[in-house]
């Protein structure tokens, strides 16, 4: 013998409001509505669970088990309801974000804070990892999409081109190039040199500028980030390389920041998100929001 989930729901108004009446209210019907559902459930379970008196309904010792077993049913179901409304209300989104290093000291902070100035209920987690990772990361579905200065070509990966970035030269503000308002990678060959690792992306891009041109760079230190560079070039250990969106005087005091006259590849940002799974539709709003914002950015 079973009880349907409507029934179980006239019971429990009753346990709580302890008289027909308060139940009817409860559950917005009329009270011999509750009567008829009341004998009902007696009569299929062959047992009594309420006393009838004057000061309302005494339930029987089975009733105050039945009672105890369908809570925990009660309360899950509140549970979902609850989170239901949260879903539907978009409160408390986790957001979770890569970004290649030389985009996490000014291009995300910049377009986050404008995001979040239109979508403030988004709590945005950041994992800064290597181009490299990052792939992985987008596969894995460890993060909902990603900032990266170059393409993965992952089938399962959709990377979407946004703002161009370009390298520039970085010295110290008492280095005798700071003076210059431009620099050729000829000029800069004459100096020591923070240089990059060659299976980093600006490694690769500096190193063919080198070959071309029949230099030898006086390599001083080689390095993987952006910010590491800068670092560097600021304890005055060599020239150093950066991409304009990563060493703006402003995060770099003590550095001058200088155009480099060579031609030499742009690289451009990619926003990475993972090719086969849909956003919910507050993270889709954010999503979209960053690219607008990315927008901005541009030229």
């Amino acid at each position: 013998m079973t009880l349907n989930f409507r029934q179980l729901e006239v019971f429990r108004a009753i346990m709580i409001a302890k008289t027909i009446c308060g139940a009817a209210e409860l559950l917005h019907v009329s009270q011999p509505g509750v009567s008829r559902a009341l004998k009902y459930i007696e009569m299929k379970l062959n047992i009594e669970l309420f006393e009838r008196r004057q000061n309302g309904m005494i339930p029987t010792p089975e009733a105050k088990e039945l009672f105890e077993e369908i809570q925990p049913l009660f309360k899950r179901l509140d549970d979902l309801n609850n989170n239901i409304n949260r879903i539907v209300r978009n409160e408390n989104t986790y957001l979770q974000i890569g970004c290649a290093p030389s985009l996490a000291h000014y291009v995300l902070p910049v377009v986050l804070a404008r995001a979040k100035k239109k979508l403030p209920e988004v709590i945005a987690r950041v994992d800064t990892l290597s181009n490299e990772e990052l792939a992985e990361y987008i596969v894995e579905r460890r993060g909902d999409f990603a900032l990266s200065t170059y393409d993965p070509g992952h089938p399962l990966i959709l990377a979407e081109p946004s703002i161009i970035g370009h390298i520039q030269c970085v010295v110290p503000k008492d280095h005798p190039l700071a003076k210059r308002s431009t620099v050729s990678i000829n000029e800069i060959a004459k100096h020591s040199i923070v240089s990059y690792y060659e299976d980093t992306l600006i490694g690769r891009v500096l190193l063919n500028r080198f070959e071309e041109l029949d230099l030898t760079p006086k390599i001083s230190v080689q390095v993987r980030f952006n910010d590491v560079a800068c670092a560097m070039v600021e304890h005055g250990l060599g020239v150093g390389f950066a991409y304009d969106f990563a060493s703006t005087e402003s995060l770099s005091p003590n550095l001058t920041v200088l155009p480099i006259e060579d031609d030499l590849r742009p690289i451009p940002v990619y926003l990475l998100r993972h090719q086969g799974y849909s956003y919910s539709n507050q993270i889709r709003g954010f999503y979209e929001e960053i690219e607008s914002q990315l927008d901005t950015l541009k030229g």
